[in-house]
């Protein structure tokens, strides 16, 4: 997701074992730019929760992402997908 939001890779992509690994024991996590909508990056932050309970489900993930049609549009341009006007 914060590839997505991001627009670049948390660490050098070239090196995805030790960023996995400083993720998994050193809690290591993408600071967001100022364009992207603290909101979302909340919801992405809770996601990284240490304990599973904790994390939000899927529906909350959506029922968040649903909740304002500008951040809707934002992820999508973001993630180069056509944004559908309904």
């Amino acid at each position: 997701m914060d590839n997505m939001l991001t627009l670049a890779c948390a660490a050098p992509c070239s090196d995805s074992p030790r960023v996995s690994l400083q993720v998994a024991v050193a809690g290591l996590r993408p600071e967001f730019p100022a364009h992207v909508p603290r909101r979302l990056a909340a919801m992405a932050e809770a996601c990284w929760a240490a304990d599973p309970l904790a994390r939000p489900t899927f529906n909350q993930v959506r029922n968040r992402y649903n909740e304002k049609a500008s951040d809707q549009q934002l992820i999508h341009r973001l993630a180069g997908i056509p944004v559908r006007l309904s």
